[in-house]
């Protein structure tokens, strides 16, 4: 992947390593004052490789990754999205019950049986069309700098988050959620996905601070407004 910012004078070329699919989505983006809450979010890994500026590169903090994020509603299409149907995430590998769609022992396999994929080795044309179908749909995107979001999450990432989302179909959807949906240790009846969870305390920590700010200012009010007092009375006792 290349990355140009040509007001910056900065070319980066970034490889691929990992694909990682989180449910629900991690990123939230406020558009048109609304701030929806997608299903999916695919995170698509990559290492900086080369950079012809090293210096405007690392202005902000010293980047070793980019993260290319597509996020993705459920939308009304029978057959799904082809990158997920190549990587096995198929219509056909979840049941009306939420069942995974396993071949049992001794019966026939036809097409609409499929058993979810494994591509170790090799390359797959369909998965990468599928993928660069994804990418090119609509260029625009928000960038920060950041962390990835499981540890060690080191501050040395680009995000770059698409916009707009794309569209998979609702048995795939379906058959995610069963992978990756678990149930709370604590409440069996609570459950939770593989995305990274606001923090309460970093909110209570921010109000905390605002509170010790308050007290300090609270007291050194206090102070100035007495130390006032005892030189007018000293003035006033002089006279």
């Amino acid at each position: 992947m290349k990355h140009l910012s040509p007001e910056l004078a900065v070319e980066e070329i970034y490889e691929a390593y990992k694909l990682e699919f989180h449910y629900p989505a991690e990123h939230y983006i406020t558009i048109g004052g609304r701030t929806p809450r997608y299903e999916v979010e695919l995170q698509i890994y990559h290492k900086l490789k080369k950079t012809n500026n090293a210096e405007m590169t690392n202005k902000r903090m010293k980047v070793n990754k980019a993260i290319l994020s597509v996020f993705f509603t459920v939308g009304n299409q029978q057959q799904g999205d082809l990158l997920f149907n190549n990587l096995g995430i198929d219509r056909f590998n979840v049941n009306s019950d939420l069942k995974l769609n396993y071949p049992k022992e001794h019966s026939e396999i036809d097409n609409e049986l499929l058993k979810p994929s494994s591509y170790k080795i090799g390359f797959n044309y369909s998965a990468v069309q599928g993928l660069l179908n994804l990418i090119n749909y609509d260029p625009e995107m928000f960038f920060y700098y950041g962390s990835e979001t499981s540890p060690p999450c080191n501050e040395d990432v680009l995000w770059m988050i698409f916009s707009k989302p794309r569209s998979i179909g609702p048995q795939q959807a379906k058959f995610i959620k069963k992978l990756i949906i678990k149930h709370s240790e604590k409440d069996r009846k609570k459950l939770f996905g593989n995305n990274r969870r606001i923090k309460v305390y970093n909110i209570l920590y921010i109000i905390l601070i605002h509170f010790c700010l308050f007290v300090v200012l609270f007291y050194l009010f206090f102070l100035i407004y007495f130390i006032l007092i005892f030189f007018i009375c000293f003035y006033l006792n002089l006279n």
